[in-house]
């Protein structure tokens, strides 16, 4: 018996030949039975009047079968209809995320908070129990961004940044830089190389696709950090925060002995930082700002002004421009105000107070930004700063802090070049300054270090 696939419509006739020699009835029971098409489904058969008819069901098919979509995505399914000449579909979708039309255009949602799998069907208008049907799966839109957009920093300062990760649980990122200078941690601590300029970059981990960017922006240092050591000084001319020698664009000068101790200042009031010395309560000069001794006829200045024991201060007393200098005598300030070299007594226009003691390391600065000097003292990390500038302790107006630690020698200066004075420590070499002004050390979010010396030298500041 042979078997052959039998189209839609078309009528099977069974044929009985009987021999010559054959006699009686034969009996044919007919019923309905079952038929095979190509693919192996199976298809109905009915009998009537000794005709067997077999008739193809109707199938609904989609293309494609499945889609991942994010936010505002579309995708465009079809349906093919077999089995009949009506290939009419029904479209629908389970929930109401997203929306689909009449033709089978299905839009993702604008917003995506959460992974979710919504099913697409399309049904048959000719036999409504005959439908396909298509998942989409929506994904949330990953998101990053990266505060701050951009920020400057000093040569070697570092900065924590902050990336937000929306659209997905995973709010993982990695942090890269570009180009790559200076470092950035797996937390977003980034530390400022000495020069270049730096985007920063977080990516999630989750979608690569997505990230945000920050520009860092490095500026030279607003001041010039200078070490000096048995009447050796190494000047950071360039303002990068190392010594790259006299080729590289730094300083060396010659000026002083082993036991001197330096200071600096704005000598003659042109706006220059000079350097100088005091030995035993004199005070060496260099007012013609060539870097060498050349005495009072080769235009430096050479004054008599404290004793020995003192420790120098130097500061624009009066705000006139012009760095004036003074001794501090175990807690005793003794300022030449009037600007002439000459212990006159206060009645002379000098001053005279008493802050601190023997056990503080005096310190200057223009706390306020007032314009001018201001006394102030540090001992074991902690500062104390007349901020009222009046001599004295003023509680509820003059400040301490802390920054530094035992055996640190503090260093002062506008570590931006602009704005009040700041605080800092040198450290047996390293400069750790609070170059974000909070009055506290905190590396990881704006303060600044490097090394330039060592526990050999003294530390100084020159804008």
């Amino acid at each position: 018996m042979n078997t052959t696939p039998i189209a839609s419509g078309v009528v099977a006739v069974l044929s009985v030949t009987l021999s010559s020699a054959a006699s009686g009835t034969l009996s044919i029971q007919l019923s309905g039975g079952i038929a095979v098409d190509p693919t192996g489904t199976a298809i109905p058969v009915t009998v009537s009047g000794g005709t067997i008819t077999v008739t193809t069901p109707i199938t609904v098919s989609l293309t494609p079968t499945s889609a991942t979509l994010s936010a505002s995505q579309t995708q465009q399914f079809t349906a093919t209809v077999s089995g009949t000449s009506n290939t009419a579909v029904q479209w629908s979708m389970s929930g109401t995320v997203g929306t689909l039309s009449s033709t089978g255009l299905y839009t993702a949602p604008s917003s995506i908070s959460v992974t979710e799998v919504i099913s697409i069907t399309a049904t048959s208008a000719a036999s409504l129990t005959v439908s396909a049907t298509a998942t989409v799966t929506l994904v949330p839109t990953v998101q990053v961004t990266l505060q701050p957009a951009s920020v400057s920093l000093l040569a070697l300062q570092t900065y924590q940044f902050q990336a937000t990760v929306s659209g997905t649980s995973n709010t993982g990122v990695t942090w890269s830089v570009a180009p790559v200078a200076g470092t950035i941690s797996s937390s977003g601590l980034y530390t400022a190389p000495r020069s270049t300029a730096i985007t920063v970059t977080a990516t999630s981990v989750v979608d690569t696709t997505k990230s945000a960017s920050a520009n860092v922006y490095l500026t030279a240092y607003g001041f010039t950090a200078v070490v000096f050591s048995s009447g050796i000084w190494y000047v950071d001319q360039n303002r990068n925060g190392t010594f790259d020698g006299v080729a590289g664009g730094d300083q060396i000068d010659y000026f002083g002995q082993a036991g001197d101790v330096p200071v600096v200042g704005d000598w003659t009031g042109t706006g220059v930082m000079k350097i100088g010395i005091f030995r035993s309560g004199q005070w060496f000069l260099d007012c013609n700002g060539n870097g060498v001794w050349d005495g009072v006829a080769g235009g430096d200045c050479l004054y008599n002004f404290g004793q020995a024991g003192d420790i120098p201060v130097t500061g624009d007393w009066n705000g006139s421009g012009t760095t004036k200098i003074g001794v501090y005598r175990n807690g005793y300030w003794m300022l030449d105000v009037n600007g002439n070299g000459v212990w006159d007594g206060i009645s002379g226009g000098d001053n005279a107070y008493w802050f601190g003691n023997s056990t503080y390391t005096p310190v200057v600065g223009d706390w306020n930004g007032s314009g001018t000097a201001k006394a102030g003292l540090f001992s074991q990390g902690v500062w104390y700063l007349d901020v009222l500038g009046n001599g004295q302790w003023t509680d509820g107006v003059d400040i301490t802090l802390t920054y530094g630690q035992a055996g640190d020698i503090p260093v002062v200066g506008k570590w931006n070049g602009t704005g009040n004075a700041n605080v800092g420590v040198f450290r047996n070499g390293l400069w750790i300054l609070d170059a974000n002004g909070n009055g506290a050390l905190d590396l990881g979010n704006g303060d600044a270090a490097f090394w330039f010396g060592n526990s050999q030298y003294v530390p100084l500041v020159m804008h």
